[in-house]
This record gives C-alpha cells, structure tokens and sequence, in this order.
C-alpha cells in the first residue's frame, strides 16, 4: 500500500511535465550495489541503504518541479544464498515546485532544507530532520523532507529566507535493529510518548549580508525536537498514604524549542572560514 500511494503521487505531478513539449528536462542519479561487512567476523550487517536515488527536474517559462525518488533495501538474508530475501522501499524524498521572481524564488511541497553556514554539522541546521541510517554520508543525502513552504528574496547585497511547515517531522532512528552500530539507549512504547498537544507549526527565517570580505547570518527558528526527550514521571498507587506498592514508568515528548542563530564566512586572501553559533531555548 504505501508503495503503491508513492508510486502514484510521484507519476500524478512527474508525467505531465515530462510529456509537456516546452519543458527542459535534466536528469541525474546514481544506482549503488553494496554491502556492509562486519571486521571482526566478515558478516553481513543488515540495514537499509538506499540503492537507486534518481533526480529529475522539469522547467517551464518561471516554473520548475523538482523530484527526487530514491529506493531503499532492507536485506532479511545472505544476498549469495538460494532463497535470497529483502524488503524494498520506494520514497519520494523531495517533490516540490519552484516559482522564480525578479526578486527572488517560492518553493512549495516536499523539500529538504540546510541552513547554517558551516558545509557539515552545523548546529543551526535543524529545519530538515535526519536519518540515522544515512548519517555518514554527506548533505542532503542523510536527511528527511518535509512538507513546507519557503522562499528566497535578493535585494542587492541583502538575502531573506523564510520557511512554515505545518507538520512536525521526528528522526529516523534504527529503533531495535540489532545490526546498527548505534543503540538507542532508550525506546519508549505506545503511551510512554506523548503526543504534542498543540499545532505543530514549525517556522522561522534568516537575515545575511554581503561584504566584501564576508557574509553574516542571524536566524531565527522554532519547532520541536526531532528526538524524543525525558519529560516526566507518572506514579500509580493504590493508597496514597501507603506508599510500601508504588509503580510508575517514565514519559518522553517532543520539547517545542527556539533557535537563534549567528553564521558568517569570512574571507581571508586564499583563506576561507566557516562559523556558527546556536543558542537553543526550550
């Protein structure tokens, strides 16, 4: 079933842009076979990687629709036994479209953003979420899209970005696969994770400059966290003045959390250098 909504969602926005005369198609991609073996055993480590990621990107006159649609394995046995097993995933990790203006450009669907001005690890890059399973590879490739309008404006040396998604997107964790090489130390189950009890909007923006010698960047974003946090004990009693039986188990939620931020790029002669400062409040 959810391949069959991916495949159907994809087709519904990429077949017509394809079949359009006046559109300018590029297409870009990659196909991996691959495995993971262990150094003290040689065995096989079974975990999701991504196989197929193709990128298309359709443009019409001020319009472009920008899809990606990767496939990811699962191996459930030895790929060189006779009953070979595997799960396959389809996801349509980005399918959005692209507005562009005098002044800037709108982007509206399914996107992954990166913020910050540090290439990898940036502390103020927490508007897109992350898959674990993908956290060594680089960029985009390792993050989640989410559902979410933003846009760019230029006025001369002066950028404006903005973004507002509806939705609260959490990490993909590995959860008990026995095979990853992190453990959660933690896994709540069914009502040990509250749920957010209030509209999961998750919005903020950017301000930079351009200098001859730099650029500089003050952010603002909130949202919630993208992994669960501690956020309470609940006790059970039958009497409460006979505390001799108590039980009780521990609750986890989403912390609603807010983001200033501060980033420059400084240029030296042949010298470049990266900075960002978070502060978090939650």
């Amino acid at each position: 079933m959810r391949f069959k909504k991916q495949i159907i969602t994809y087709l519904v926005f990429i077949i017509p842009t394809l079949i359009l005369g006046q559109t300018q198609n590029n297409f870009s991609g990659y196909f991996d076979n691959y495995m993971i073996n262990g150094l003290s055993d040689g065995k096989i480590i079974k975990i999701p990687f991504r196989m197929i990621s193709l990128n298309i990107q359709s443009s019409l006159n001020d319009f472009t629709l920008t899809s990606n649609l990767a496939m990811e394995i699962q191996l459930k046995s030895d790929p060189f036994s006779e009953k070979f097993d595997a799960d396959i995933f389809w996801d349509i990790r980005e399918l959005y479209f692209t507005w562009f203006h005098s002044l800037g450009e709108l982007r509206i669907g399914k996107q992954i953003h990166t913020w910050g001005m540090v290439d990898e690890n940036s502390p103020l890059d927490v508007v897109s979420a992350f898959d674990y399973y993908n956290l060594f590879f680089q960029g985009s490739e390792r993050k989640i899209g989410t559902n979410s309008i933003a846009f760019d404006i230029y006025l001369n040396n002066w950028k404006f970005g903005g973004v507002f998604s509806p939705f609260h997107q959490t990490n993909r964790l590995p959860g008990n696969d026995g095979d990853f090489p992190i453990k959660m130390p933690i896994i709540p189950e069914g009502p040990q994770l509250l749920e957010i009890n209030e509209p999961p909007f998750e919005f903020g923006g950017f301000i930079e400059r351009t200098f001859n010698w730099s650029d500089v960047r003050i952010s603002y974003f909130q949202g919630f966290d993208r992994v669960y946090n501690f956020s309470g004990v609940n006790v059970f009693t039958i009497n409460e003045n006979d505390l001799s039986f108590i039980e009780y188990d521990i609750a986890y939620g989403y912390r609603k959390t807010q983001v200033l931020g501060l980033g420059t790029v400084l240029f030296i002669k042949d010298l470049v250098l990266r900075g960002d400062l978070g502060i978090f409040q939650t």
